[in-house]
């Protein structure tokens, strides 16, 4: 190739050149500069490839700049393309299509990669079409220039220069850098034809860009040059297998046979027993390395079998230290575990008063049933020690006698858990205390009393900042009516066991457990009215982390179904400890298990109550006469019903009802109050009463019982309207503001709520 490159500019030609020929781009024409053969080849065929050879030097040539200048030049160097470069100019103004912004793609060096993918293709098309006739090539041209692929771009390229068929397959010569590597001859000849020169050829592109020189070798001298090379290499190749093949033997004889026949025979002696026997090392190689490992390896064996020998000797006298040692040893760790269960036998008689169930109710029974995890023996006792914790005890709250209970799960096995059970059993024993010795903490009703015990149990373990948490269920229950005022704080959910049934009375949770940090929300006390000898089990996790066996991998297999325990209990008809024998059964306990049964069975009272035939009458006729809106008539009428039905609840509610209708809100109230001491659990009923205090003028009562509502159902927004209003009409402004902030959110229609907003907050800064 550089040979060709130098005959292009000089005189003195090689004899291997046939001949040099060059377009001349001002006169349109090949001019033949030196000619060696009698058959030149027909130049008139690739004058298109000539000029593509130009336009590839030019391109190739553009220096770097930026991506604007990159393109002007481009598309000058198009704009002056010959007709037969259409397919290849198509190619190239897509590619500057595509790469528009991307400044790293509009470059010489990767224009020209881009085109190096379609040479191959380009060639295969080129060489279809010479196969075809005219009309053939009119055909495919019709079948590819509306793809769009490349070359329906290609074949578009070419018609929109006005190509014809008869020149078209020109259009597909090769696009290539000058150095390419050609090939020319006639393909076509008859037998009786002497068989024509073929020729090997480059192309060079003068620098004053007008002459596009080719210069053509013999190919059949280019072959046997190419055959010489091929002997050359024939006979290095044959002369170096010779060489490796008789080298072999001396090299890897003197090099890897006799070292490792060497290291072998080191290896007998030594399994003989001679460990005395070692290895010369003559190269450091990986033999000498393997051999210098052998002799340290001999000499390690050497002297263990030395200090074998000496202990085998100081056997007896290295036993007794060894014993000695031991024995030390496990005095100093039964002393410690001495220690620490002194300080578990301790810490559960801290516990176990705490642990205790002191109420003692008519109608309410309350029991006990707790198996921690982590036994231990002291001395005499055998005791156990864990998180778990039950309490439950007498208070009276409002003049009503009601049964407080707590079932609590501390965070922690062991002296941890232990000491989270502690620390609430001291604070909720503290709490009953000081509610029976306190006439302010006794004039609360049940929810108050649950929220402000709820909220103090928290702030205690909050104050641990999140190293100690407990889960619980906490509540009053009524000893007259039944009802289960509670709060459950990420526990198990409770159960009713009811006529053999057990069933859960909670289907979420509201509240985190005690001491979990950053916890916001709205305190809110759940209600549960039971049945004569009905039956509401509390119980801690424990009851369902029963461990049923093992995984095939090794790791515990632990029982994820929760209502496992409600078949449980119901096998054991509600005994606690025949449910806890139950489990066993099923499974090991994985945790502490506590679990506390409450009893409702009232005595003294018939509760199928039948009202009396002359009630019946005057309730028939109050209500004929309030259907003819005789408001005064129905009243009196209905008097006469709850005092002949020894007041009867719902001849009380229906009375207070009429009597809220016809704005009589002090008899209202007075009616409301009485009704709800006999029946709590109608929150409806208490919002009802609230209304009327208010009405009436008896604000702290509204206010009182506003409240007990809030904590049952904190979003119901017209309760949360009258409590605003009564604090306003107490001038408590910055509570009644807070308020209606709430309520404006949830009863987003009522418009008075932003007049009343507007007016607390005039009071407000006016203060």
């Amino acid at each position: 190739m550089q040979e060709a490159s130098m005959a292009s500019i000089s005189t003195n030609y090689s004899p291997d050149i046939r001949y040099i020929s060059y377009w001349d781009v001002n006169s349109n024409s090949f001019i033949n500069k030196y000619v060696e053969t009698k058959e030149l080849p027909n130049f008139a065929d690739y004058n298109s490839e000539f000029l593509n050879t130009l336009i590839w030097y030019k391109l190739s040539n553009i220096k770097d700049s930026d991506a604007a200048t990159f393109r002007n030049e481009v598309e000058s160097i198009l704009a002056s393309s010959h007709p037969l470069f259409g397919g290849y100019k198509a190619l190239l103004r897509n590619y500057l299509e595509e790469n528009t912004g991307k400044i790293e793609q509009l470059n010489s060096k990767s224009l020209i990669s881009y085109f190096s993918g379609f040479e191959r293709k380009i060639k295969y098309n080129h060489n279809k079409l010479l196969s075809l006739d005219e009309a053939g090539i009119q055909e495919w041209i019709e079948k590819n220039k509306d793809k769009e692929d490349w070359l329906g771009n290609f074949t578009s390229g070419l018609i929109a220069e006005k190509v014809d068929s008869k020149e078209f397959t020109k259009g597909f010569l090769p696009f290539q850098a000058s150095s390419t590597r050609r090939y020319r001859g006639r393909q076509e000849f008859s037998k009786d034809e002497a068989t024509p020169e073929y020729f090997t050829s480059f192309m060079f592109v003068d620098p004053s860009k007008t002459k596009i020189y080719e210069v053509g070798f013999s190919y059949s001298q280019y072959q046997n040059f190419i055959d010489e090379i091929g002997r050359l290499f024939t006979i290095i190749v044959i002369g170096a297998t010779l060489l490796i093949g008789f080298g072999y033997r001396y090299f890897f004889s003197n090099a890897l046979i006799e070292p490792l026949g060497n290291v072998i025979e080191g290896l007998k002696q030594v399994n003989s027993g001679n460990l005395n026997a070692k290895l010369s090392i003559k190269v450091e190689d990986e033999i000498g390395f393997l051999a210098r490992s052998f002799n340290s390896m001999v000499e390690s064996i050497r002297i263990g079998k030395a200090k074998l020998q000496e202990y085998a000797e100081q056997l007896e006298v290295k036993v007794e230290e060894r014993t000695s040692e031991l024995k030390q040893t496990l005095t100093e760790v039964q002393s410690l575990k001495t220690q620490q269960d002194g300080d578990y036998f301790l810490t559960s008689l801290l516990i176990k008063p705490l642990s205790s169930n002191h109420v003692d109710l008519q109608n309410v029974r309350v029991e006990f049933f707790s198996k921690q995890k982590k036994t231990f023996s002291f001395r005499k006792y055998k005791e156990e020690i864990g998180g778990d914790i039950n309490m439950a005890s007498n208070i009276r709250l409002r003049g009503r006698k009601f049964a407080a209970f707590l079932n609590a799960d501390a965070m922690g096995k062991s002296m941890q858990g232990a000491g989270g059970a502690l620390v609430i059993g001291s604070v909720f024993e503290s709490i009953l205390e000081r509610t029976k010795v306190s006439r302010e903490a006794q004039n609360y009703f049940p929810e108050r009393w649950l929220k402000n015990t709820f909220i103090e149990l928290h702030k205690v373990f909050e104050s641990f900042n999140g190293s100690m948490l407990i889960s619980l269920v906490m509540g009053l229950v009524d000893e007259a009516t039944g009802i289960v005022y509670f709060i459950n704080a990420e526990h198990p959910f409770s159960i009713l066991y009811r006529d053999g049934k057990a069933s859960f009375i909670e289907d979420e949770m509201l509240f985190r457990k005690l001491g979990t940090s950053g916890v916001q929300g709205v305190i809110s006390i759940r209600t549960f009215e039971l049945q004569p000898n009905d039956a509401l089990i509390i119980g801690s996790d424990g009851r369902d982390d029963i461990v049923l066996g093992l995984h095939p991998d090794g790791t515990r297999n632990i029982n994820e179904d929760e209502t496992m325990f409600l078949g449980v209990l119901e096998k054991a008809d509600g005994d606690l400890e025949t449910a806890y024998n139950e489990l066993l059964n099923i499974g090991e306990l994985s945790d502490d298990l506590s679990l506390l049964k409450i009893s409702w069975n009232p005595s003294g009272k018939d509760y199928t109550y039948e009202i009396p035939q002359e009630a019946k009458v005057f309730y028939s006729r109050g209500k004929d006469a309030w259907k003819r809106n005789q408001l005064s008539d129905a009243i009196e009428e209905l008097e006469k019903a709850v005092e002949s039905a020894e007041r009867e609840p719902a001849l009380l509610k229906k009375l207070s009802l009429m009597y809220l209708k016809a704005r009589n809100f002090p008899r209202s109230k007075d009616l409301l109050l009485e009704y709800i001491d006999k029946v709590p659990q109608d929150t409806e009923s208490i919002y009802l009463a609230s209304y009327a205090s208010r009405k009436a003028g008896d604000y702290g009562i509204s206010i009182d019982l506003g409240e007990r509502v809030r904590l049952r159902l904190p979003y119901y927004g017209e309760n949360l309207l009258n409590l605003a209003k009564s604090h306003i009409l107490l001038k408590n402004m910055d509570r009644a503001h807070s308020l209606l902030m709430e309520v404006k959110e949830i009863l987003k229609e009522n418009q008075g709520i932003a007049k009343l907003i507007q007016f607390t907050e005039r009071k407000l800064h006016k203060a």
